[in-house]
C-alpha cells in the first residue's frame, strides 16, 4: 500500500461517512511498500506487536463513554434516563430535552457526534484490515499467522457496523478497490451476519486466548445472537421468524455451553475499579492503570451526582444532571404499588458497600443523602439533599428532583476523578442469557424462557416470576433491571414496540419513524450516495 493509496483510503472514507476528523498522518513521501515491508518484518521478529495494530480499532470503543454521543442516543431517549434543566444548568439549547421528548432533527449535535464516532470505529478498523492485507501481499508466509487477528478485527467491524444499522438504519461501507457503498438496513444486516459467521471459525476460543478484554469466538457468537434477535426489526417485520430465533438461541448456547463465562456472584463487583476479572465481560472498554484515556468511566458518576456529593475526594465535582424517570424507578417495585414506596429484594437495586468511603450507595440513589462521615447533605440552597422520584417539570426541575444512578463505583485509588480504573463491558454474559430467554419466548417456548429468566433473577437475589405474559413484559422489565444505564434500553424498547408508542415522564407517543435517527445534515452534504431517512 503506497502512501498515496493510504491517504486516498482515509480521505475517501471520511467523505463517504461525512466525518471531518479522520485525518491521515503522513510520515514521509517514500514508497509506501518499503514502509509496510519494514513493519511486516518487525512483526515477524516480534509477533506480540500485532496487538499494537489491533489497538487502533479497540481504542475507538472509548467513544461509548462520552455522555454526548452514542450513550445519549441509547439512554436519554428512553425511560431509563432523563436530563432535566435545573435553572440554567443542562439547558444546552434544549439538546437533552429534544432527545427525551423525541423531537430531534438532523442537525442535532449529539446525533452528528454519534455518527462521527461510529465513522471513526469503522474507518480505523478498515485501515488495519487493509494494512494486514498488504502485509500478506508482501509477505505471503504471514497469512496463516494473521488469520485469527483479521477475524478479531472483523468482529469489531461488525460491532461498529451493527450500531450504524441499529441507530441510523444504514451502513456506509467500502467494497473492493476503495469503492464506496451504502447498504440499506436489510443488506447491511445480512453483511454483518456473514462477516460474523465467517469470522467465528477463525477466532481463538476464550480458553485458547484467555487474555482479558480480547474479542474471542464467544464474543462473536454473543454479538451474532443479538443481531439475530433484532433482525425482524431491521427487516421491518412485525414478528420474529422462528428460524432467526433458533439461530439466536444457537449462538447464545455456543457462549453458555462453552463454560468460559458465568453470571457474576456479586452483581456490583462487575462495575468496581478492580473489575478486570469479571466473569461476564465480553467486549470491553479497558481503563487500565489509571491512565488518562479518550474518555473516562467517571463521567457516569459525575453526570448524575449532586454538586455537593464529592465522595470525600479532592477535585471531585459532580454535574447534577442525569437521573432516571419515576416510571423506570417504579419498575423495581415487586408489588407494583408505588403508593407504599418501591419494595424489592433485588440485589441490583441498591447496595451500600461504599457508604463509609463515598457517602452514597451504588444503584438507585433516593431520599436523604449523606457525606462519607454520615452527615446529612444539603443542596446549594441549604435545603436537605433528598432525592425524589417525581420530577415536576423537565424544563424547570429543582436540584433534588430525580432518582440518581451509580452503576460504576468511584475509584478511590485514582489520582484524579478523570483517571478511573473501572472497565466498561459493552457486551456481557447476562445479556446473552437474556437473549436466549427472549428468543425462546418469541418461539412460543414460554416455559423454558421462564426457567432461563428465573435462573438469572435467583442469582441476583430477586423474586422469581410466576409466568411470562403474552406481551413479554417480564422479559423487557428484566432487561431493564439487569442492564440499566449500559446502553441497551432503546433497542430493547423498539423490539417490544414501546419506544415510539410508549409514554413516560415528559415523553408522549412519537412518530414511528423516530425508531431510527436521521442521517446528520453534514453527512448528507459530504456523501451524495446517502439519502435521508423517511420522515426527516
Amino acid at each position: 500500500m503506497n502512501t498515496f493509496k493510504q491517504i486516498t483510503y482515509v480521505s475517501l472514507f471520511a467523505a463517504l461517512i461525512g466525518c471531518t476528523d479522520l485525518e491521515p498522518e503522513v510520515f514521509d513521501r517514500i514508497d509506501g511498500d518499503v514502509v509496510v515491508l519494514d513493519a511486516a518484518n518487525q512483526l515477524i521478529q516480534d509477533t506480540t506487536l500485532v496487538q499494537n495494530y489491533l489497538s487502533t480499532s479497540y481504542n475507538q470503543l472509548f467513544q461509548y463513554l462520552d455522555e454526548r454521543e452514542i450513550f445519549a442516543l441509547t439512554e436519554v431517549t428512553t425511560d431509563e434516563m432523563v436530563v432535566p434543566t435545573r435553572g440554567t444548568d443542562w439547558s444546552d439549547n434544549g439538546l437533552w430535552i429534544q432527545l427525551h421528548e423525541h423531537s430531534w432533527n438532523p442537525d442535532h449535535e449529539f446525533i452528528q457526534s454519534a455518527w462521527d464516532g461510529l465513522s471513526r470505529g469503522v474507518a480505523r478498523t478498515f485501515e488495519v484490515k487493509q494494512l494486514f492485507a498488504d502485509f500478506i501481499r508482501l509477505k505471503p508466509e504471514f497469512a496463516d499467522f494473521l488469520v485469527p487477528y483479521e477475524a478479531e478485527l472483523d468482529v469489531l467491524l461488525a460491532y461498529y457496523s451493527w450500531q450504524y444499522i441499529d441507530l441510523f438504519g444504514v451502513l456506509p461501507s467500502l467494497k473492493e478497490q476503495l469503492s464506496p457503498v451504502v447498504y440499506d438496513r436489510n443488506a447491511g444486516t445480512q453483511w454483518i451476519i456473514e462477516l460474523l459467521e465467517n469470522a467465528i471459525p477463525k477466532l481463538y476460543s476464550k480458553v485458547a486466548l484467555p487474555e482479558y478484554g480480547r474479542v474471542v469466538r464467544e464474543s462473536a457468537h454473543a454479538l451474532l445472537a443479538k443481531v439475530y434477535l433484532n433482525k425482524f426489526i431491521y427487516e421491518g417485520q412485525s414478528a420474529a421468524s422462528s428460524d432467526d430465533m433458533a439461530k439466536a438461541i444457537l449462538n447464545a448456547d455456543a457462549v453458555i455451553n462453552s463454560g468460559a463465562y458465568q453470571l457474576a456472584g456479586d452483581y456490583f463487583s462487575m462495575f468496581e475499579a478492580s473489575n478486570e476479572n469479571s466473569p461476564e465481560s465480553m467486549i470491553v472498554i479497558q481503563n487500565q492503570d489509571n491512565l488518562w484515556n479518550y474518555a473516562h468511566t467517571t463521567t457516569r458518576n459525575l453526570m448524575t451526582l449532586h454538586y455537593n456529593q464529592t465522595a470525600g475526594q479532592v477535585n471531585y465535582a459532580p454535574w447534577n444532571g442525569m437521573c432516571t424517570t419515576e416510571d423506570f424507578f417504579n419498575t423495581w417495585d415487586d408489588d407494583q404499588n408505588p403508593s407504599n414506596g418501591v419494595n424489592t429484594v433485588d440485589g441490583r437495586f441498591n447496595n451500600g458497600r461504599y457508604n463509609e468511603l463515598f457517602g452514597f450507595d451504588l444503584g438507585m440513589l433516593f431520599d436523604q443523602q449523606y457525606d462519607p462521615n454520615g452527615t446529612m447533605l444539603n443542596d446549594r440552597n441549604g435545603n436537605p439533599l433528598s432525592f425524589t422520584a417525581i420530577i415536576g417539570n423537565i424544563r424547570q426541575a429543582s436540584e433534588v428532583e430525580g432518582v440518581r444512578v451509580i452503576k460504576w463505583a468511584p475509584d478511590d485509588n485514582s489520582p484524579s476523578p478523570f483517571q478511573a480504573d473501572n472497565d466498561v463491558a459493552l457486551l456481557r454474559y447476562a445479556d446473552v442469557v437474556l437473549v436466549k430467554a427472549e428468543a425462546l419466548w418469541r418461539m412460543g417456548n414460554s416455559g423454558e424462557a421462564l426457567v432461563t429468566l428465573n435462573n438469572l433473577r435467583t442469582q441476583r437475589g430477586a423474586t422469581p416470576y410466576a409466568s411470562i405474559s403474552a406481551e413479554g413484559q417480564e422479559i423487557l422489565r428484566e432487561r431493564g433491571l439487569e442492564l440499566y444505564w449500559e446502553g441497551h434500553r432503546r433497542t430493547d424498547l423498539i423490539r417490544f414496540d414501546h419506544f415510539t408508542k410508549g409514554t413516560w415522564f415528559a415523553k408522549q407517543v412519537s412518530p414511528d419513524y423516530f425508531s431510527i435517527f436521521p442521517i446528520p445534515t453534514k453527512a448528507l452534504a459530504a456523501n451524495s450516495i446517502l439519502t435521508q431517512n423517511t420522515g426527516y
